[in-house]
């Protein structure tokens, strides 16, 4: 017996398999083992386990047609099993299998089913779920294979003796993997001949393809020129795009440039003008001053005569300024005039333009809609002749022409949509270019009103109606103070509610903390402090939020335990706070649940399973009425725990679920088991200190909305002492009349304007609506188009396969012309539909402008006329003004030091007044100016926009740009040159392009196949040379051994193996010849029984040498050999089991005597093997 530690089989337990209807356990150790019994007692079932978990490609091999007869069968009295498990457990210290286990336990389990196999079958490694597959791979490493050598069965000899030589030879095939070689040799040559053929098949189609090239090639060549002319057309048209752009791109930042200088000069204006008024204020004081000195003399009318002189400077000075306000617009209407001219000029330019490119394009639509008829109604009569010929073409004809006649009426229909889509966006633009003119107008207005309005309430400032005001001040003073007074006592009655409410709520707390059952101090403390206000956002205990029914009251109480008086708050800071609060007066824990963190779970299956008993009550949430926010949280008490009505029926469902009975029993999901008699705990009423508690906290709220009113209203009142006092009563309207007026006709220009930009954005609407009408029903008629295409295409190719080669060329030829002229006649005709829609445009604008002109010049007469009339009304001032004035110089001479600071002062009042008035003008004539750079701004914005959408369109990034003329030239050229190529097929740039990748790609692939069937050819030769190379290795090794062995087994004879072919050994078998000992050279076929089976036995120990094995089976290998030779066979084994397990089933005593461990089987007439171990003498006891 050996001694080491390399891979050996340890165990085979069996439980259910053939025979062995019990669960048996066979030990092994290292050596040789061999089993022996008699005939029918099941050891040849225990080489059939081993095979059964190796898993052999056929089950014959283990003895048994289907895997299910290996099930046990009951034997004779006991009932049959159904299923079977074989498990092989493998010493493993030295890793040979590639785990890292000590032990490796392969266990294979099957078990009846109803299905096509009848069975399912599992495998398992170290009681792990594997596959056959993953037995294999471990078991290789040891070289293991239940269909290799390493098993030796009853049949095994006598099939080597009865096999023909070829049969014989294939032994050592499959030993040196020549079948792997077969295998790719065939593949090789299968491949070999799909290439050739492919070969042959893409020769034919390049001979096709390249005939079709040539035939392409000039309409290619045509298609190319024509699609360089339109791509330089789509350039030249990109530039001028670009260059209409750039153009108004360089007016808009003028008119912005002029725009931010105008508007930095009116800002600088309007603070001039203010430093001007204060000038103005302060001599209007200071001649109040002298004015009283001169009362005070007595000369109380000179005064009076001065004040009205200074009104009619005003009036005349107001008067002036009208006058030249109304100058200052003729001569803006004159520049705008001037302007419009200019742009009429140009506009009218470039309708002159446009309709000249409109009439080329439409000589270009005709001789292109001619061309196209002609070769059209060409093509109808060839196919029309070749549907008279043929039935199903006419058929396929017909339906072709009729998808043609609609595919026109979708077109022009299209073409109609496309054109009324750009007149939509033209309306579009010109609307969004109005409104913001009108936007910009309306702010302008709406800064001159707001500037009348500040005027204005300079001089209500100093009106009588501040008397008014005052009253109404005063008014709503004491209004304030009789609500002060009511209030006052009304907080003082909230005061003293607030302090017997907290009295009574302290005793009743008071008496809770003293009760026995009583809440805990921290608890408590935490709503003492939310009742008092010092904590916010606390709701209160578990207990207080929830309502429970009586009946489920101690099986609620007993489910929430501890967690009863857990603490809801509104979130994790309002805990943190009260946290805080229990840290600082070291008034104990408590559990708080903030809302905005917890989380509601969901009940485990377990759980819903519990609770849809008949005897289950429900989840103890659902007996609870709470409000539906603390769900979360009574989650977090409660969880998943079921209500039961009795123990009994709760034990029933105990396991993986929390169940409470209604008498205060608990089962934890643990199995834990807590009960006994259970007092319900006497609460104390809560219900008091709750209501007083919530009694307290409205108290307290109401006091502090009291206290808050009193406080806006003491604060308000305070605000109307100080205005009360800063109020003075001023009369200064001279000038009121005048903003007033400026105001009412800005107000009421606004509102008009607010009105046009209603109408405008409404109009807008309505096309925007329009468009998105036209856009849809534009993408209804494409997908139609497009559908109908694809249907004519279909049925072109139909025909095409009905017509001869040649014929159906030419027609082909024909229609792709036929395509191109049409698709050449539609871009013109898009082309024609965008020029009438840019000229439409532009006969707007001249319309518009023209308009415009007409009402300036109208304005313009109207305002002469008021001109006229303020001139009169100056001179009829000037003449009152200086009578006056004659007056006022006689009596000035008695006061004249007096006189001549007061004039002084006038003079100076006027001199600002006057710089005051200049400035207003200027800034007057400014924002009239602004509002036509704003409006010319956005007619350049309009014109930028259209260009550069059209500048997109093309795609293309311009670098290098000539001037409009040249483009212009250019562009004639260019649509003179593709006028002159006629029709063009433009089809054939696609065609010739796809035939042409077609011929390389085929090309390409015929290379490789050349290339492969190179390979292939060279991969054969190659094949075929390791694989004699391999199986000359294998022969000549087995074929040493073989002699060896044979010699040594039969005492001296010699045999050897010899190749009836050994030039090409796959043409001839392998023969065994012997010679035993005194007889001569002999085949195997001419031996006797016993010879025959000696020298297979020989031959299969030459090749378990050849390739060793740690691990071999032997099944009754000694059967027809004598006496001596078995011993001889039972010898080589123990030699042998030095280096390798061996587990040899036998009869023979010559054979088992060598054993160093025997296992017996017998059988005791009830048909279940049962199993016992011997030790020969001189070996240890070994186990069974």
């Amino acid at each position: 017996m050996p001694e080491g530690d390399g891979m050996y089989l340890k165990a085979i337990e069996l439980e259910n398999f053939k025979s062995f209807g019990r669960k048996t356990r066979l030990e092994f150790k290292e050596g040789f083992t061999a089993i022996s019994g008699p005939n029918g007692s099941g050891k040849s079932n225990i080489t059939d386990a081993i095979l059964f978990v190796l898993g052999p490609k056929s089950s014959k091999k283990i003895r048994a047609q289907r895997l299910t007869d290996l099930i046990y069968n009951g034997g004779k009295n006991g009932r049959p099993a159904d299923y079977c498990r074989v498990s092989l457990i493998f010493d493993n210290r030295d890793r040979v299998l590639p785990l890292d286990e000590d032990e490796v336990k392969l266990t294979r389990y099957i078990k009846r089913a109803n299905n096509e196999l009848g069975y399912n079958s599992y495998f398992y490694i170290n009681d792990e779920q594997a596959r056959l597959q993953d037995f294999n791979s471990i078991l290789i490493h040891a070289k293991i294979e239940a269909d290799g050598y390493n098993f030796v069965q009853q049949g095994d000899v006598t099939r080597i003796v009865e096999m023909t030589p070829v049969e014989r030879r294939t032994i050592l095939d499959d030993i040196a993997g020549i079948t792997k070689f077969d295998n790719e040799i065939k593949k090789a040559e299968d491949k070999k001949k799909i290439t050739e053929e492919n070969m042959g098949r893409i020769e034919a189609r390049l001979d096709e393809i390249k005939r079709n090239m040539e035939k392409l090639e000039k309409d290619r060549m045509d298609a190319l020129k024509y699609k360089e002319l339109e791509e330089e057309l789509k350039e030249i048209k990109a530039k001028i795009a670009y260059l209409n752009m750039k153009k108004a791109e360089n007016s808009i930042e003028s008119y912005n440039s002029q725009l931010r200088e105008l508007q930095s000069a009116i800002d600088s204006l309007r603070e001039e003008i203010e430093k001007r008024r204060s000038e103005e204020e302060e001599i209007k004081k200071k001649i109040e001053e002298v004015d009283a000195k001169i009362r005070s003399m007595g000369s109380g009318e000179i005064v009076e005569m001065k004040n009205k002189i200074e009104e009619l400077k005003i009036k005349y000075a107001e008067e002036k300024m009208k006058k030249e306000n109304k100058e200052d617009r003729i001569q803006e209407y004159k520049e705008r005039i001037k302007d419009w001219n200019e742009q009429l000029s140009q506009i009218r330019q470039e309708l002159k333009d446009k309709e000249e490119e409109l009439r080329s394009l439409k000589e270009r639509r005709d001789a292109i809609r001619k061309e196209y008829e002609d070769r059209a109604k060409e093509l109808e009569n060839k196919e029309r002749n070749l549907g008279s010929a043929n039935e199903k073409f006419r058929e396929l004809q017909r339906r072709a022409l009729e998808i043609q006649e609609e595919l026109k009426k979708l077109r022009n229909e299209y073409a109609t949509k496309v054109e009324e889509e750009n007149k939509v966006l033209g309306n579009i633009s010109r609307i969004k270019g109005d409104i913001a003119a009108k936007e910009e107008s309306m702010k302008d207005i709406e800064a001159a009103i707001k500037d009348a309005e500040w005027r204005i309430s300079q001089f209500k400032n100093e009106n009588k109606d501040v008397e008014k005001k005052k009253k109404a001040l005063e008014s709503r003073y004491y209004e304030l103070r009789n609500e002060e007074t009511k209030l006052s006592k009304e907080l003082k009655k909230k005061d003293n509610e607030v302090k017997e409410l907290s009295i009574e709520y302290e005793k009743i707390k008071a008496r809770m903390e003293s009760s026995q059952d009583a809440l805990s101090r921290a608890v408590m403390a935490v709503l003492a402090a939310r009742d008092r206000g010092e904590l916010r956002g606390i709701y209160g205990t578990i207990s207080e939020l929830g309502n429970v029914d009586d009946k489920y009251a101690l099986a609620i109480e007993v489910a929430a335990g501890n967690r009863m008086m857990s603490i809801v708050c509104e979130d994790d800071e309002s805990a943190a706070k009260a946290i805080e609060f229990l840290k600082r007066h070291k008034l104990g824990r408590a559990i708080f649940l903030p809302l905005n963190k917890m989380l509601r779970g969901r009940p485990r299956g377990k759980a819903i399973l519990a609770s849809r008993d008949p005897h289950a009550i429900g989840f103890a949430m659902d007996l609870i009425k709470f409000d539906p926010k603390f769900e979360a949280a009574f989650w977090y008490v409660f969880g998943d725990t079921v209500i039961v009505d009795t123990l009994d029926n709760a034990r029933k469902l105990m396991g993986g679920v929390r169940l409470v009975t209604l008498d205060g029993q608990l089962i934890e999901a643990s199995g834990a088991m807590v009960g006994g008699s259970v007092e319900r705990k006497k609460k104390v009423s809560m219900g008091n200190l709750d209501e007083i508690g919530r009694k307290l906290r409205e108290a307290r709220e109401e006091r502090e909305n009291i206290e808050m009113r009193l406080n806006a209203i003491r604060d308000e009142l305070d605000r109307l002492i100080e205005e009360i006092r800063n109020i003075k009563t001023q009369d200064n309207s001279a000038q009121l009349s005048v903003w007033l007026e400026e105001k009412k006709k800005n107000q009421e220009k606004l509102k008009d304007i607010k009105k046009q930009i209603e109408e405008l954005e409404k109009e807008k609407r309505n096309y925007e609506e329009l468009r998105e009408s036209v856009r849809n029903e534009i993408e209804k008629i494409k997908s139609k188009i497009e559908d109908m295409e694809k249907e004519d295409a279909n049925l072109r190719n139909r025909m095409n396969n009905l017509i001869p080669e040649k014929l159906s060329n030419e027609i082909k030829e024909l229609r792709n012309m036929v395509d191109s002229l049409r698709s050449n006649l539609q871009n013109v005709e898009k082309d024609i539909v965008k020029v009438e829609g840019e000229i439409n445009g532009l006969k707007e604008k001249e319309d518009e402008i023209t308009k415009n002109i007409e009402n300036a010049k109208e304005e313009i007469k109207n305002m002469e006329k008021d001109i006229e009339n303020s001139e009169k009304v100056m001179e009829d001032i000037h003449l009152e003004r200086r009578k006056l004035e004659e007056v006022v110089r006689k009596e000035e001479e008695k006061i004249k030091d007096l006189v001549d600071e007061r004039d002084k002062l006038v003079k100076n009042k006027e001199r600002i007044v006057k710089e005051i008035s200049k400035k207003e003008g200027d800034i007057k004539v400014k924002d009239s100016l602004k509002i036509h750079i704003i409006a010319k701004l956005n007619e350049e914005q309009g014109k930028y926009e259209e260009a550069k959408r059209e500048y997109e369109s093309y795609g293309i990034d311009v670098k290098n740009v000539e001037s409009i003329s040249s483009l212009k030239n250019r562009l004639n050229d260019v649509q003179a040159q593709m006028m002159s190529m006629g029709p063009v097929n433009m089809r054939s740039i696609e065609e010739y392009d796809e035939e042409k990748e077609r011929y390389d790609k085929l090309k390409e692939e015929y290379k490789n196949l050349e290339k492969e069937k190179k390979n292939l050819l060279e991969l054969v030769r190659e094949l075929n040379g390791k694989k004699k190379d391999g199986l000359m290795k294998v022969y000549n090794a087995i074929n040493e051994n073989f002699k060896k062995i044979y010699k040594e087994i039969s005492n001296g004879g010699e045999a050897e193996i010899l190749l009836e072919n050994p030039e090409n050994p796959f043409k001839g078998g392998l023969i065994i010849k012997v010679k035993p000992v005194g007889k001569k050279f002999v085949r195997l076929e001419s031996l006797s029984g016993g010879e025959k089976s000696l020298t297979a036995l020989a031959f299969i120990f030459a090749i378990q040498q050849y390739d060793p094995s740690p691990f071999y089976v032997l099944d009754e290998v000694d059967m027809f050999l004598d006496g001596m030779n078995a011993e001889m066979v039972g010898r080589i084994i123990k030699r042998n089991s030095r280096t390798a397990q061996f587990i040899v089933i036998s009869l023979r005593k010559a054979t088992l005597k060598f054993a160093d461990y025997v296992i017996g089987v017998t059988q005791q007439g009830d048909g279940l093997s049962r199993v016992f171990s011997q030790n020969i003498p001189g070996v240890s006891e070994g186990a069974a």
